[in-house]
């Protein structure tokens, strides 16, 4: 197999039958805020390279649809980290392919990915859900080069769900279009 290209990325608007579909299939109540436009990208899971511009696709999908720079650059790590993941430890023996839905809706970007590598662990997602970035100022030497994907996902979204099935994985990752991110505290 050769190597992996931009051109092996797949691209298509989603008609207004799609995302009321899919809105449906995640379970948006008709009160919710409906869909009003989206992308859907279908990738190889085998190029952190490819993973890593289908998260700055997002971001810029993000920026045109309502975001603010720095919440549509926090989908992007998210989307970038999630698919790096995926690629990573959801398909170890061999390559698989991801789907990655952009959904503008009234009150944010919703994404979902999708693939039917293996599972994460519910223990290993409650860690990541809970756990607190340390001042990296205060020691240097102690910060850690990996593992911190899943935790950098979880703070910069407003709400994470992931769901495994028989059919496999969906990872939904919403943000708002408050402005203002999670990761930015008063100190």
């Amino acid at each position: 197999m050769g190597p992996i290209t931009r051109s092996a990325l797949t691209r298509s608007a989603l008609r207004a039958e799609s995302l009321q579909r899919l809105c449906a299939q995640m379970g948006m109540s008709a009160e919710q805020q409906p869909a009003k436009s989206g992308m859907l990208l279908s990738i190889p899971a085998v190029d952190v390279e490819l993973a890593l511009d289908v998260g700055r696709m997002a971001g810029d999908f993000a920026l045109n649809h309502g975001l603010s720079a720095i919440d549509s650059y926090f989908i992007a790590v998210a989307v970038a980290e999630a698919a790096t993941n995926i690629s990573r430890h959801g398909y170890p023996q061999s390559p698989g392919k991801l789907e990655i839905w952009m959904i503008e809706r009234n009150d944010g970007v919703l994404v979902r990915i999708i693939d039917q590598g293996c599972s994460i662990d519910a223990a290993i997602l409650d860690a990541a859900r809970r756990y607190e970035f340390p001042d990296v100022f205060d020691d240097l030497e102690s910060a850690s080069e990996g593992g911190m994907g899943l935790p950098l996902i979880f703070k910069s979204m407003d709400l994470v769900h992931y769901q495994a099935t028989a059919d496999g994985n969906s990872l939904l990752l919403f943000k708002r279009t408050s402005g203002l991110s999670n990761m930015i505290q008063d100190r």
